[in-house]
């Protein structure tokens, strides 16, 4: 029998770990498995006529709340020229509301719910140890197909016609007969209490591919609550070689479950917390390190929940001295000092940690059942930061039951004051299955009732406020995490918003949207003219007025005519919902403009500077004196040793000097500093050297 397995990835790199699972538990039975991943942007009929041309007997979908829309739609069409295609569908998205499900997608056949290596493998089983799969007709007796032969499936109005009594004995399988939608049991998941299924013999179909650590041919899987039992899901991947893998993302788990029961997440539906045993996991990431994998993504929801174990396998990695990324989802208040202590160590770049904030509102957090220590998770945060050597991401959630619009603004200007690498300002989605959900209408909540299920507004926040966080994240996007103007927009938030982050990102969306911005792509330049353009809005007056450096964008930047996006004032009767700031004074725009010329000029080596950047005070004459001393190798030897390899034609080719009447590192005060940006061949980001005359360090 031929088994499509498939899914629409979110991206391109990512590379989908229950598919594989789900080959490695079968890999030993008579079928033949075929794995193939899209992605939602491929166009639905394009992933159709390619499933189509695999010709296969059953096609098995892993379905998520961001792919389940375009995979029905898939569904329907293969349904539509292949009626007799038998369609299983898995994963989060359809393992709840199963029925409800079933009854509202007749293209689709059967369901498993909840994990699905057991079921699916006992499905599998049955279909290759019974020739007799599809009843022909109602009344008469099931019939063999010819050895080898292509089966047959008849279809009725009722329902896929297979074999009840195969369906039947399968654990987690909803399914349909007669008209009606029959839903099996789940299987126990307590470890060691399962069947067991017999696992390959040396010479069989597998050739040679690995067993599960420490199983041997012939020996039993007990495909249960024991995870070591569930083969290793790359060897495949690895088999057919790890080019493919070497430029994706690779998924991999070592434990599932949650000592928590987020009242949002889904991982509040089970019980438990399982786990990989270590001498299995060390023998997974060697074989994906030894074959070139270079980013893993470990799906644990709570890597560090076990320290112990977080720890030896921290250490384990380290100790390989990979080349290689690594990205754990952490609780940082669990972190102690241990792991602090090592975590100092790790080799910089190595580690990224994902750290679910949510909200700092104790009250919010307890509607949400979820436990948190905002006090030691900041300080820890604080601490992680000053080593610089691990990439910190922290989530945000807008929408929590009973939190304000103010109270997302108090969450992030905490998040905000201890310096993430990323802040992600998400929505929240009422999942299916999820308690938050089941209590929608206590929260007053309103929200879309198809994927992604996103919270549109409750009983503490409004629409509009809800309308305005969305303009916010775009803002935060472009400017915050993508690090574009760190120096120029740090000075504008001390200075004309008293520290608050969330104030000024408010008011940035809040001129975006009058100017109309939000309706048209934007490369780098215009990010920095629209922040030089945004910061002449905030000037002595209050209002929006654009002195001769802003006025100068809109000359230069558009043929000689003034930019009307830029002088627009805010729309007749509408307040500006980010107006609360200090206006700032013109010594104060003209040093964020000379912050904006330092982020602009690490970013882009084209010399081609806008009508905003304030005139250098250095002569050519100067500046090629200058740079003739910093091609000096004994000059760079002394203080710019990151440069010392460096040829003088590539120092002058490549790097360009400036003069600053302030540190940009330290805007308040003013300290004369000369800055040698180094553009390398490759580089996207100049490397830059802080100088004050006469050549000394700062």
């Amino acid at each position: 029998m031929r088994v499509l397995l498939t899914t629409l990835n979110a991206k391109y790199i990512h590379v989908n770990l229950a598919l594989r699972y789900l080959r490695a538990c079968c890999r030993d039975l008579g079928h033949t498995f075929i794995l193939d991943e899209f992605t939602i942007n491929d166009r639905p009929e394009h992933i159709a006529a390619a499933i189509y041309h695999r010709r296969p007997d059953l096609a098995a979908f892993s379905c998520y709340i961001w792919n389940i829309e375009p995979t029905l739609t898939v569904i329907r069409i293969l349904k539509t020229v292949r009626p007799e295609l038998i369609v299983l569908c898995g994963g989060p998205e359809v393992s709840f509301d199963v029925e409800d499900f079933l009854e509202h997608h007749p293209e689709v056949d059967m369901v498993v719910g909840g994990e699905g290596e057991m079921p699916f493998r006992a499905l599998m089983e049955r279909l290759a140890e019974n020739a007799v799969l599809w009843l022909p007709d109602e009344g008469r007796p099931g019939t063999a197909g010819p050895p080898g032969g292509k089966y047959i499936h008849s279809v009725s109005p009722g329902g896929t016609r297979l074999d009840p009594r195969l369906l039947a004995a399968v654990p987690g399988l909803a399914w349909r007969q007669k008209g009606r939608i029959r839903i099996n049991p789940q299987p126990d998941l307590t470890p060691m209490a399962t069947p067991a299924f017999t696992s390959p013999s040396a010479g069989d179909a597998t050739k040679g591919l690995p067993l599960s650590a420490g199983q041997a041919a012939g020996e039993t899987w007990a495909l249960g609550g024991d995870l070591d039992a569930i083969p290793f899901p790359y060897a495949e991947d690895l088999a057919a070689g790890a080019g493919n893998l070497s430029q994706r993302t690779v998924y991999y788990e070592t434990s599932r479950g949650c000592p928590f029961a987020c009242g949002f997440c889904l991982s509040s539906t089970t019980t438990g917390l399982r786990y990989f045993s270590l001498e299995r996991v060390k023998d997974d990431l060697r074989k994906l390190l030894a074959a070139g994998v270079r980013e893993i993504k470990f799906v644990d929801r709570t890597f560090n929940a076990h320290k112990k174990r977080a720890l030896a396998i921290w250490e384990f990695l380290v100790s390989l001295k990979p080349r290689a990324r690594f990205y754990f989802e952490i609780a940082a208040d669990r972190l102690d000092e241990d792991m602090l202590s090592f975590l100092r160590r790790v080799p910089a770049g190595l580690f990224q940690f994902e750290i679910g904030v949510q909200t700092i509102n104790p009250e919010v957090n307890d509607r949400c059942n979820r436990r948190q220590d905002w006090e030691r998770l900041s300080a820890n945060v604080r601490r992680l930061r000053e080593m610089g050597n691990i990439r910190l991401h922290l989530d945000l959630i807008a929408g929590l039951p009973g939190e304000t619009y103010a109270g997302v603004g108090k969450s992030f200007d905490a998040v905000a004051a201890i310096k993430p690498h990323e802040i992600q300002l998400g929505f929240l989605k009422l999942l299916k299955g999820t308690p938050l959900r089941a209590r929608a209408k206590d929260f007053g909540y309103l929200f879309l009732e198809r994927p992604p299920y996103e919270v549109l507004a409750s009983s503490a926040i409004s629409y509009e406020e809800m309308l305005r966080l969305h303009s916010m994240e775009n803002m935060l996007q472009l400017y915050g995490n993508s690090h574009l103007a760190d120096h120029a927009l740090g000075y504008l938030v001390q200075q004309a918003f008293g520290g608050s982050h969330f104030k000024c990102y408010e008011a940035l969306a809040a001129w975006w949207e009058e100017q109309e911005l939000f309706r048209r792509g934007h490369s780098q330049r215009d990010l920095f003219n629209h922040l030089a353009a945004f910061a002449a809005s905030l000037g002595n007056s209050g209002c929006p007025s654009i002195p001769a450096a802003a006025e100068k964008i809109a000359m230069s930047e558009t043929g000689g005519q003034a930019a009307p996006s830029l002088v627009s004032p805010p729309p007749a009767g509408r307040e500006r919902p980010g107006g609360r700031f200090r206006p700032l004074a013109p010594f104060g725009l003209e040093r964020f403009y000379q912050l904006l010329k330092f982020d602009f000029l690490c970013r882009d080596r084209s010399r081609n500077f806008p009508g905003w950047m304030p005139p250098s005070t250095l002569s050519e004459l100067e500046r090629s004196d200058i740079l003739a001393r910093i091609a000096d190798p004994a000059f760079r030897e002394k203080y710019m040793p990151g440069l010392k390899q460096e040829a003088p034609a590539n120092i002058r080719r490549h790097g360009f000097i400036e003069f600053f009447p302030c540190h940009p590192e330290r805007p308040e005060a003013d300290a004369a500093t000369l800055v040698f940006f180094y553009y390398g061949p490759g580089n996207f980001k100049a490397e830059v050297y802080y100088l004050q005359a006469p050549f000394k360090s700062p």
